[in-house]
């Protein structure tokens, strides 16, 4: 730091505000180079006073200083004794309470180590007090000092000593000098520090916010983090809904009496925020120091402010943009029982996260479209293949025990035994579909036990039913990723579904094996088969199959011919 800095009193890199000021007080006395210091100057201050009362009572000192230093040395050792005790006083007290002292000592003519004290005074204001403090207390030592010299010394040696008062000034100036130094570098390391503190949580927020695309857990996970570097009563994230036109409150962490107002008012039209909207879609945060005053930003959050609640939760209020891709999203609202609670670098900070967060926000948003998306598609396939078969089928039914009704009301039994044959078919048929569909639309225990116990039920639940000899081989159950036994998993229920449907086959067979470098399905059939480079043959849902396969950058084989059955393997890398 320049030496102009440090004389002009520039400490813009360490200014605190009024909200910060105790916290950092606290820290800085609870630092290791404060303590030291503080030691020091315990073990100064009673030999200085031992020393003070011994040169009063030399031979050559007359008797008006034995009784001047006996007064003077317990109000020295008192004054430190309350400051290096901790206790909280004004610092201008113990410059006066070691100032006045020594001008009383140097009135009468006694003008020796007890100047020391205001050596030690310097240094110790230099280095806890403003520098306000550190100045008056250098020049009033200098002062008495100063005192003494033209009362006592200079009228004895017929002149002015300035060798002795450029000593004295030289050791005064570097003391309150050091004294200052070692206070700016250890508030500098304090600064340090928590910068350091702020960009873990950063890092923090970063793996955090990754590590989930459920809205729920991303919320709490960012309200978690920020409560590390941030002080707040309450905090919710707003949402902008497709129109552009209101806030949604999304998710909110507050006391409960003040959580009632998440179920009173969820919506917000953005018109409330007045002219605040402008600054916050331009990536600007607004801070309200208090949301009781007459700030013009505060409307939407009036509610929380005229709340008959007996706790004060809602006093200054920060709001910070959540925009991603230089367009707003919604708002993290963060809310302190105290006015004027948070500063720059409480925005600073909270933008930064807010960053992070929005992205990770938007992430989340997508995944549930996409997800809502897939069930919507999932239906839309499960109504196709109900229309396109059971429903067939049902119709089907229905005709046969219509001609066999007819035909037993005609007396003509061979007809009617037919058509109830065909019926008894049609009807196993549905039946089976049914199942599959409805397995379908169980949840399955892919999820909680893997993709090998899964398979193992769905054969045992659809194919076994419907007649097939089924047979499972696994290598263990070793668990895959989520997405790849998903995807596995689908296309295993593509390929048996075909079994069922179109093989006509009499036995099934399901192998999963965990190489280390891939996974491989393999589902196999003695069915009637069919020839897979003629035209039509990607109707059995094959070209489905190959996207799936694709996304996960795998291998599909088809290996069948007419009358040799089906098989399917599937080589997907880990």
């Amino acid at each position: 730091m320049p030496l102009s800095s440090i004389l002009s009193g520039d400490t813009t890199a360490l200014r605190t505000t009024d909200g910060d000021i105790g916290a950092a007080t606290q820290a800085f006395t609870e630092s290791e180079t404060y303590q030291w210091v503080r030691r020091a100057v315990a073990v100064a201050f009673p030999i200085l006073a031992v020393n003070s009362i011994f040169t009063a009572f030399a031979d050559n000192m007359p008797a008006s200083h034995h009784w001047a230093a006996l007064i003077a040395a317990p109000i020295f050792v008192i004054a430190w004794v309350i400051e290096v005790s901790g206790v909280r006083w004004p610092r201008l007290a113990l410059i006066a309470a070691i100032t006045v002292p020594n001008l009383w000592l140097t009135v009468i003519g006694h003008t020796e180590t007890n100047y020391l004290f205001l050596a030690l005074l310097v240094g110790w204001v230099a280095f806890t007090g403003t520098l306000a403090e550190g100045l008056i207390a250098l020049v009033l030592a200098f002062g008495t000092i100063l005192l003494g010299v033209a009362m006592y010394v200079a009228p004895a040696i017929g002149g002015i000593p300035w060798e002795s008062l450029t000593e004295w000034l030289f050791s005064l100036v570097l003391t309150w000098f050091l004294g200052l130094s070692l206070q700016r570098q250890e508030r500098l390391v304090m600064q340090l520090d928590r910068r350091s503190q702020e960009l873990g949580t950063l890092l923090t927020v970063s793996r955090s916010v990754a590590s989930t695309l459920e809205m729920g857990p991303l919320l709490d996970t960012l309200f978690d983090a920020l409560a590390t570097v941030l002080d707040y009563s309450a905090i919710a994230v707003l949402t902008l809904n497709e129109a552009r036109d209101s806030l949604s409150l999304t998710h909110v962490r507050a006391p409960e009496d003040h959580r009632l107002l998440e179920h009173r008012r969820s919506q917000y039209a953005v018109a409330e925020l007045g002219p605040a909207w402008a600054r916050l879609s331009h990536e600007e945060p607004v801070v309200i120091r208090d949301v009781r005053g007459t700030w013009a930003d505060s409307g939407i959050f009036e509610d929380a402010s005229n709340s008959n609640s007996p706790h004060d939760v809602v006093r200054s209020l920060m709001w910070v943009p959540l925009v991603v891709r230089q367009e707003i999203i919604g708002i993290l609202a963060i809310a302190h029982a105290t006015p004027g609670a948070f500063d720059a670098r409480d925005t600073t900070l909270a933008l930064g996260i807010a960053r992070q967060a929005a992205v990770a926000i938007d992430n989340a948003r997508l995944h549930e479209r996409a997800r809502q998306a897939a069930v919507l598609e999932e239906r839309q396939r499960l109504a196709r293949e109900l229309h396109d078969s059971v429903t067939q089928a049902l119709y089907g039914i229905s005709l046969y025990a219509e001609a066999a009704d007819r035909a037993l009301a005609d007396g003509e039994l061979q007809p009617a035994a037919t058509n109830l044959r065909e019926l008894r078919e049609t009807t196993q048929e549905a039946l089976g579909e049914m199942r599959m569909l409805i397995y379908e639309l169980r949840p399955p225990l892919l999820e909680e036990y893997g993709l090998a116990a899964a398979l193992r039920a769905r054969l045992k639940a659809v194919e076994t039913r419907a007649g097939l000899a089924t047979e499972f081989v696994g290598d263990g159950e070793e668990r895959l990723p989520p997405n790849m036994e998903q995807e596995l998993y689908r296309l295993a229920q593509e390929a048996l579904n075909n079994v069922i449907k179109h093989a006509h086959a009499q036995q099934v067979r399901v192998r999963l094996a965990n190489v280390p470098a891939a996974a491989i399905l393999e589902v196999a059939d003695d069915g009637l088969g069919f020839e897979p480079s003629l035209r039509g043959s990607e109707g059995f849902g094959l070209a489905g199959m190959r996207e799936r396969v694709q996304r996960l950058g795998g291998e599909l084989r088809v290996e069948s011919s007419l009358g040799a059955g089906t098989r399917i393997e599937v080589k997907v890398p880990r």
